[in-house]
């Protein structure tokens, strides 16, 4: 009875059932299993893993005690420790379809796609038609590029449910990767028809529009789901985003407004009409929006950078310092902050030192960015280092050639290294873009005492 309850989510009454059996067999592992699933259930975690664990102490050949153990790791990112849960598993059960599904998506998620392969092939050999099984195997197959098995995968599904839409969806991704636009998008129809309300999808028949060089029609397509999906904010920032890429940024803004006028914790929509009104120069607008952004998700690392930018070009550097270093307390290693605070503090009189070590962690986490390799170039010419400066500076141009302010850096560096020649050259060639760059006049300068 108790798992019917949960079963039927009626978490009340199952904890009920549930008390009784503990309070009169407190060992009973079946019990504890059952407390644990609705400690699950109520995102209890640490909780969850005591009871499993508990339930594996009396009875260890128990499979569903291993198998929630396994699921309630996997729900908290530790997806090693469910691996071991889930072989545990199948070692007393190995008939246990739903653990060894899980067991296939790890390996499938860790790119092992031939174990993977193995282990939805063992459930395919009893049951032929399990839809999970076969999307597994149709994902395996797209990872290894093999569309037309992939493809006979999907099919299955979709004619054994044809009331399934993710049969449709997946067929249609794997048309897309053949570059069949068109018949990709009939797929992504056929589950929009079984289901008005997913927004993705509808997203993709829109890509194909844009990619087609068809807005207007994608906007059409879009518009026409609302009849479906009345009053669906998803829908509406789907709209939004469309007319961004359309660059029409009035009626951008009253879709985005659209969305959070139905639904106002939608971080994205913030986060994109935080862009259009930076677009705009509406910065305290645009502010408004990130921060509302931040209050939703206080951990959504974007918005912090954004607002150190924006503070950065207001001239307001302790406020930029403060989003920058706010960004890196959330996530000590994340590229984009550390990258922007060390280039902060190397131009506003900060600590080089400490500007270094920010810069050469971002270059760890960020190698193959241009603006990473940038920023650690202009911190060792600032300290003379001019050698090491040229060289990351010349690496940053292989990405990004023509970047003006790039160019001026390494013509700086080769000007004060003693080389003339090349500096004169790399100076001109980062104002023949026409472009205005931070240093500009200093380039002019330096040229004009060149050319004496």
């Amino acid at each position: 009875m108790a798992e019917l309850l949960l079963e039927t989510n009626k978490l009340n009454e199952a904890e009920n059932y549930i008390n009784n059996i503990l309070n009169e067999h407190p060992k009973d592992a079946i019990g504890l299993t059952l407390r644990g699933r609705l400690r699950l259930a109520n995102r209890k975690f640490q909780n969850a893993i005591e009871d499993f664990r508990l339930s594996i102490k009396e009875e260890p050949n128990f499979p569903y005690s291993h198998y929630y153990l396994g699921l309630t790791y996997e729900i908290i990112g530790n997806f090693q420790s469910a691996k071991s849960e889930f072989d545990e598993t199948l070692k007393f059960a190995p008939n246990f379809v739903e653990a060894r599904l899980l067991l296939a998506t790890y390996y499938l998620q860790s790119g092992d796609y031939n174990q993977s392969l193995k282990e939805v092939e063992k459930v395919l050999s009893v049951q032929a038609n399990n839809p999970v099984a076969n999307l597994l195997a149709g994902d395996i197959k797209l990872q290894q590029r093999q569309v037309d098995e992939a493809s006979a995968y999907f099919k299955t599904v979709i004619n054994n449910f044809p009331q399934d839409p993710r049969g449709y969806i997946k067929l249609g991704i794997t048309l897309q990767i053949q570059k069949k636009n068109k018949e990709a998008a009939e797929q992504f129809e056929k589950a929009l028809s079984i289901n008005p309300n997913l927004v993705d999808v509808l997203g993709m028949v829109a890509a194909i529009y844009i990619s087609d060089k068809k807005p207007e029609k994608a906007i059409e397509r879009a518009m026409a789901q609302l009849n479906k999906s009345a009053e669906n904010p998803l829908i509406y920032h789907l709209i939004g985003r469309i007319y961004i890429t359309m660059k029409d940024f009035e009626n951008a803004e009253k879709s985005l407004k659209k969305a959070i006028e139905l639904k106002n914790d939608l971080v994205a929509v913030y986060m994109d009409l935080g862009g259009i009104y930076t677009r705009k120069g509406a910065i305290e607008d645009a502010i408004k929006q990130y921060n509302e952004a931040i209050k939703l998700n206080p951990k959504l690392l974007p918005p912090y950078v954004v607002l150190g930018v924006i503070y950065e070009q207001k001239g307001k550097i302790d406020e930029a310092i403060k989003y920058y270093k706010k960004a890196l307390e959330i996530k000590p290693e994340f590229g984009p902050a550390a990258n922007n605070l060390a280039w902060t503090y190397s131009e506003h009189e900060g600590n080089l030192d400490e500007a270094l070590s920010l810069a050469e962690t971002a270059k760890k986490l960020l190698p193959t960015d241009p603006s990473v390799s940038d920023t650690l170039g202009w911190i060792y010419y600032k300290k003379k280092a001019y050698l090491k400066a040229i060289s990351l500076f010349k690496e940053s141009l292989e990405k990004s050639p023509d970047n003006p302010a790039i160019l001026y850096h390494l013509g700086m560096a080769y000007y004060k290294k003693g080389d003339n020649k090349m500096a004169e050259e790399t100076l001109k060639s980062s104002l023949r873009t026409n472009k205005k760059f931070p240093g500009d006049e200093e380039a002019k300068k330096v040229l004009q005492e060149l050319r004496k």
